[in-house]
């Protein structure tokens, strides 16, 4: 049985009755739910306004003091805990997921459940996992001379550490800009941050970074940039 159509259309039928869990897709919109959506994606709005909206309705039908819309349930925990941490200090949600303000949950053992995970943010374990990384493609890469690979403790926003690659263009006989368009149409894909790439710097950020992606970075640049 096969009840869907087009790009769906290779994917087996689900009779959920297991209930509304985010993995089977929640639940089924109404017809106005989706024509709403449909209406709304046709302009541009203040996001803060409709949200404001949508908490007084929310708060209505449950008989809770506000409400917020949220993706899915590993991200109303995460907007939650962060609410609960910063309050309305705007210099702590600026500090987030960094903070020396409250930033311990306590869960009661009935409550807990997969999306713990979303809760789980030890920032300074994945500062180290961020830098080992970068430092991986900093040593793999020392000694090549026509580029230079500088750590920098942080990024623009303060959150985590990057990598600064600027490339002698002289001396390669191209420009940041066409070596991150080059590495981008390789296999595998690889896009770098290219916030400097006028002024001859692609910048690695960690964030979403493991093991193989920067062994594979080192292996296209070692190709593009060798002498």
């Amino acid at each position: 049985m096969n009840k869907y159509e087009g790009f769906l259309a290779g994917y087996p039928h689900i009779v959920n009755a297991a209930g509304t869990l985010t993995r089977l897709g929640g639940t089924l919109m109404r017809p106005e739910t989706v024509q709403a959506m449909a209406d709304a994606s046709a302009h541009f709005f203040d996001m803060a306004e409709p949200q404001a909206w949508a908490s007084e309705v929310i708060a209505d039908a449950t008989g809770a003091e506000a409400g917020h819309v949220t993706s899915d349930a590993a991200a109303a925990l995460t907007l939650a805990a962060a609410a609960c941490i910063a309050g309305l200090n705007p210099r702590t949600m600026e500090e987030l997921p960094s903070t020396q303000a409250r930033n311990e949950i306590i869960i009661a053992r009935p409550h807990r459940n997969s999306y713990d995970h979303a809760l789980c943010q030890d920032h300074e374990s994945e500062v180290k996992r961020w830098r080992k990384m970068l430092e991986l493609v900093a040593n793999r890469l020392m000694g090549l001379e026509t580029l230079e690979v500088r750590l920098s403790p942080e990024d623009q926003s303060g959150r985590f550490p990057v990598a600064e690659v600027r490339f002698d263009e002289a001396r390669l006989h191209r420009s940041a800009v066409e070596i991150s368009r080059e590495l981008a149409s390789g296999r595998p894909r690889i896009m770098l941050n290219e916030q400097n790439a006028r002024e001859g710097i692609l910048l690695i950020d960690p964030f979403n970074l493991d093991t193989e992606g920067a062994e594979a970075i080192v292996s296209r640049l070692l190709d593009l940039c060798a002498p």
